[in-house]
């Protein structure tokens, strides 16, 4: 007799008082858990008519809670969750996929959520991270938690994502290296967004250390919309008119940036040759641009890959720990960059 599908083995772990580890090794017939111990875990899924000593090997469900501000999926969205469908795909696992308004985020009954769908671990697409309360109570109740896009606070949760310090350094580097000087930067939302907050502070930080003494007007604040490339789009127009000077602009993706070229396109300014516009994640489409763009590689479908196996090889007992990793961007350039005066 095939055990059910609907065994839980987070909720299991808690009734047990044991990890989700010793759950699975259990459930597997594997080696690494006293006989003791065993026994009381069988006793719970026994109880429960869950265990049967002819069963095949369950498979592993896992969620990905994915916070949004407005109904688009983005496509930095859709690299992540592209990499987390390559990988389940291979390996039986079934993802559950829930979407949660940044609104909601705080009163949202995660633990509920997780416990209905039978889930055994979940993966954070947020741009903050859950207050502690949600988090200790994720924890408590011994669900594996892998958190994208910022550190996980907890010490028994995990986190991947790409250096953001980083990402911004580099490109900054790469316009300063073509004499760019009036640099402008295109920004995302920064209310509670790791990324975004961090990329503007280092941004502030490159251009005072060049001399700047006000950054301000070089700094175009994100413009609210469902459409990225509309944003950039706006964004653009308005630091062209204000501050006509730049010669050099950081979108805050790729979709900003290619809304940035069509505004300078529109106001008379050449890419690359009397502006440079760079963007951020290389997505597909940015080497196929007029000029294909300059951006940092963020490495996206790496990222949703390695975080769903990650997860996995908890939940299943072969790794005792969920990694807490932060990954090194790459600078891909291409040509909507080339040195101030250009021709």
């Amino acid at each position: 007799m095939a055990r059910p599908m609907s065994v839980n083995v987070a909720e299991v772990a808690t009734r047990a008082n044991v990890s989700i580890a010793s759950v699975s090794r259990v459930l597997n017939n594997q080696s690494g858990v006293s006989e003791k111990l065993r026994s009381k875990i069988r006793a719970i899924l026994e109880d429960d008519g869950k265990y049967s000593s002819h069963v095949s090997e369950r498979g592993v469900k896992l969620a990905v809670i994915i916070e949004m501000d407005k109904p688009h999926v983005s496509t930095y969205i859709s690299s992540l969750l592209t990499g987390i469908a390559d990988y389940a795909l291979h390996n039986n696992i079934d993802i559950s996929t829930v979407f949660v308004q940044t609104a909601d985020k705080a009163k949202t009954d995660f633990l509920r959520i997780l416990r209905e769908r039978h889930c055994d671990g979940v993966i954070l697409m947020f741009s903050s991270t859950l207050n502690s309360e949600q988090l200790n109570e994720l924890i408590k109740a011994k669900m594996a938690v892998m958190v994208l896009n910022g550190r996980c606070e907890h010490p028994k949760g995990g986190y991947l994502y790409t250096d953001p310090d980083a990402g911004m350094g580099l490109l900054l580097n790469h316009l300063s290296h073509l004499g760019h000087r009036d640099i402008a930067f295109l920004a995302g939302p920064q209310a509670g967004d790791y990324d975004n907050s961090q990329r503007v502070e280092v941004f502030k930080d490159h251009l005072t250390a060049a001399g700047h003494k006000q950054v301000d007007h070089l700094l175009a604040e994100h413009h609210p919309t469902r459409i990225a490339q509309e944003a950039g789009y706006h964004q653009a127009t308005d630091i062209l008119k204000r501050s006509p000077q730049v010669t050099a602009m950081i979108a805050n993706n790729d979709e900003m940036a290619y809304g940035a070229m069509l505004a300078c396109h529109e106001a008379g300014r050449h890419v690359p040759n009397d502006i440079s516009v760079v963007g951020f994640d290389d997505y597909p489409g940015s080497a196929y641009t007029v000029p294909p763009l300059t951006t940092v590689r963020q490495h996206l479908n790496d990222v949703g890959y390695q975080s769903v196996e990650a997860v996995y090889e908890y939940v299943s007992g072969s790794q005792k720990k969920l990694p807490r990793k932060v990954l090194k961007p790459e600078l891909i350039v291409r040509g909507s960059t080339a040195a101030v005066g250009k021709k």
